[in-house]
């Protein structure tokens, strides 16, 4: 820490030549060395040695993100990233939690240095799926709370802020992305957590409803918007039944089975949707039209879950 501290004094009131302020986190580079060469000969105390080295990792990226050229940094990156990699690879036990620990910070730094912004979410998402499978294999409960964040966030960030405008956008590629990892995510869950059945199961089908019905609008509103309102409401319907729909029949598999109470969840918000939203603007006759494939659906989905109990 002291020496962090002079050499920050140094750096701020000596005013250093360019040469000079290049070589300055040398030292903080051998610093980190020499502590990653203690956690990996030290098998009784990794966790000490761990944590220490984490502060320091973040120091070292501080004093090499201020001074050195973007191509040293994606250097310094690459080359951090292979080394320890290599380290997860050969090194077993608790150390080998404490380096992926590392590696996921790599990847991280490297994400925001290299990819170019329209690429953040989708590269933090992607990571942090990756982050929370390793920490969950691994049971490091560290870990998996970074990769969890790392995910979350960069998936709050597509849903709320990248609106589809056009069907065949890369907002489109996000929002599938967004859905695609949350189904991984969900199996690694519950392959590797020991959580309360039930209630895992209402958390996954409300987020799994929430995020399709989300997409579902976008998407078709992208792509009716030259149609009349009242057509554009219409044919969101008949979307969002044919989504529960299938949801419920993907969910009767034994593989898929928490598909079948986001399917559920859809039919009754396309049921009240119907009713409260679009009944005032559709004409009698089509009413009758909705209400009887309404009921048919309805029929079909419980002769299905009445057999598939028997």
């Amino acid at each position: 820490m002291f020496f962090n501290i002079a050499l920050g004094a140094f750096y701020l009131f000596t005013d250093p030549t360019d040469s000079v302020k290049k070589m300055i986190p040398f030292p903080v580079l051998i610093q980190y060395a020499l502590i990653l060469i203690q956690l990996i000969r030290d098998k009784k105390h990794p966790y000490h040695h761990g944590y220490t080295l984490l502060t320091s990792l973040m120091v070292t990226y501080a004093w090499i993100y201020s001074i050195w050229s973007d191509r040293s940094i994606t250097i310094f990156l690459i080359i951090g990233f292979v080394v320890l990699a290599g380290l997860c690879f050969v090194i077993k036990e608790q150390r080998r939690v404490l380096l992926l620990l590392q590696l996921t910070f790599f990847s991280l730094f490297f994400i925001g240095h290299v990819v170019g912004e329209d690429y953040y979410e989708v590269a933090f998402l992607l990571d942090g799926l990756a982050v929370y499978y390793i920490g969950a294999k691994t049971k490091s409960l560290l870990q998996k709370f970074i990769g969890i964040t790392s995910y979350s966030l960069a998936s709050l960030v597509i849903v709320f802020m990248r609106n589809i405008n056009d069907p065949f956008s890369f907002e489109t590629f996000q929002w599938l992305i967004v859905i695609v990892s949350f189904v991984a995510i969900t199996y690694v869950a519950s392959r590797y957590e020991k959580t309360n059945k039930g209630s895992f199961l209402a958390f996954i089908s409300f987020v799994s409803t929430a995020l399709l019905l989300a997409f579902s609008t976008e998407f078709t509103l992208a792509a009716v918007k030259h149609l009349e309102p009242q057509q554009q409401r219409l044919i969101l319907t008949f979307v969002w039944m044919f989504l529960a729909v299938l949801a419920i029949v993907v969910g009767l598999t034994k593989r898929f089975s928490i598909a079948k109470y986001a399917g559920v969840g859809m039919l009754m918000l396309t049921l009240l949707k119907l009713v409260f939203y679009d009944l005032p603007f559709i004409p009698i006759p089509l009413r009758a039209v909705l209400f009887i494939a309404l009921g048919i659906v309805g029929l079909g989905v419980s002769r299905a879950f009445y057999k598939r109990k028997e």
